[in-house]
């Protein structure tokens, strides 16, 4: 029963302290600060080209086992080489890409204290295509006496490419000339529906391809005759004849009909067709004659002829031929 063979002595108490697998050193039961796992990233798109922003894109957000919130940090490198000036940013602007390059983004998650793994993403940056903005066909109402021009308008390429430009030419859908950039007036004819398309290429073999507007080829009106004016002498009392030297042409082919008008110093009249009834005109006025084509579609440009009557003179009677007028016998005429 001595103190030292008490098995209740301290230092043989099997529940001393230093003993006791309860203590904090000995427990099981601690639990490990861990990190957060990486989230699931890509670049979108996933085939950019020049034209294209590089968007970061988070598939499945990173999540902490302790339930702690989550921050990202992120880092962008081209071809290798780190752009301190676009870390942060969850996108890089087109104007900063260019074809060929490499493109990759970081993405590490943190809970303040412990971070994941990175999450890597990567695209390569493709040719961008060619861009034709408008095609334009002048004249912009087209007619069959008309030869015709296209052009092409906001022609660009975005990696800065020389481009191949070729011009076709349709006539109611189907070829009419390949690669030309302008087309003669023989054509076409009247109700053809005609279209321009263009093609832009660029060296890696990408194409653009825009097309005018259908115009339908409009009527040709005919063009003037050439007429004469004539009558025996100026003498206002007689009749006179507007003659038609050489008709019309017309480009369609069509019948050409006339209308005649009259005109007394530049007025129209009621005097109608290619005759000017004798007594129809006095002393001193101007007579035109003025023809009209017409092919049953327009009207062409007139054809104007004029005479001048004459101002008259005051002519004596000399009855006995002596050389000498009588003053009270004459006339007002011409002649």
């Amino acid at each position: 029963d001595t103190t030292a063979d008490d098995d209740d002595t301290t230092a043989d108490d099997d529940d001393t302290a230093a003993d006791d697998d309860d203590t904090a050193a000995d427990d099981d039961d601690a639990t490990p600060d861990l990190p957060p796992s990486p989230p699931v990233t890509h670049i979108q798109p996933a085939s950019p080209t020049t034209l294209d922003a590089l968007v970061l894109a988070v598939d499945v957000e990173a999540s902490d086992p302790e339930g702690l919130p989550v921050t990202y940090s992120i880092a962008w490198s081209c071809d290798g080489n780190a752009d301190a000036g676009l870390d942060g940013s969850a996108e890089v602007d087109a104007t900063s890409t260019s074809r060929g390059q490499t493109w990759q983004v970081e993405v590490v998650a943190s809970d303040g204290s412990l971070t994941s793994t990175p999450a890597i993403a990567e695209v390569i940056v493709l040719n961008s295509p060619p861009q034709v903005g408008a095609v334009l066909v002048e004249p912009s109402a087209i007619t069959t006496g008309d030869a015709a021009w296209c052009e092409a308008y906001g022609l660009e390429d975005a990696d800065g490419d020389p481009l191949t430009i070729v011009y076709d030419w349709f006539l109611d859908g189907q070829p009419l000339v390949e690669g030309s950039q302008g087309i003669e007036a023989e054509d076409q004819a009247r109700g053809d529906a005609l279209e321009c398309v263009v093609t832009a290429t660029d060296p890696e073999g990408a194409s653009a391809t825009a097309s005018s507007v259908v115009l339908v080829v409009g009527n040709t009106p005919p063009g003037p005759p050439n007429i004469s004016l004539a009558g025996p002498g100026d003498d206002p009392t007689n009749e006179f004849t507007c003659t038609i030297e050489n008709p019309s042409t017309d480009a369609d082919g069509d019948i050409v009909t006339y209308e005649a008008l009259w005109l007394l110093d530049g007025q129209p009249t009621a005097y109608v067709g290619l005759v000017l009834p004798a007594n129809s005109a006095t002393f001193n006025q101007q007579w035109s004659c003025q023809v009209t084509p017409w092919d049953g579609f327009d009207s062409g440009p007139p054809a104007v002829a004029t005479v001048n009557t004459c101002n008259p003179t005051r002519w004596f009677a000399d009855l006995d031929g002596d050389g000498w007028g009588d003053d009270l016998d004459w006339i007002d005429a011409c002649g």
